[in-house]
């Protein structure tokens, strides 16, 4: 398997953002993942119902895999409607 190489702009991954999308019984969320460069990374939740369109997001220097990013408790209680 050959490794893929990536390249930097200003200390941040050329190839910095990453998208994916789950369905959540009647809303489509939509994560993203951005390294922002310097070890940070911005997650980003984004909830589709209709018309209407949510997000919120969180800040860590921890890279994490899709699944942890979607266990996040804010995300979690994002999405259940504990904060708006």
């Amino acid at each position: 398997m050959a490794k893929t190489q990536i390249g930097f702009v200003h200390d941040a991954p050329e190839n910095s953002e990453t998208k994916w999308e789950r369905k959540l019984d009647d809303a489509t969320v939509t994560y993203t993942k951005t390294c922002v460069g310097g070890g940070f990374f911005i997650y980003d939740c984004e909830c589709r119902r209709g018309a209407t369109t949510t997000a919120t997001s969180w800040q860590t220097s921890s890279d994490m895999p899709p699944d942890e990013v979607e266990r996040i408790p804010r995300f979690i209680d994002f999405l259940t409607g504990k904060i708006g």
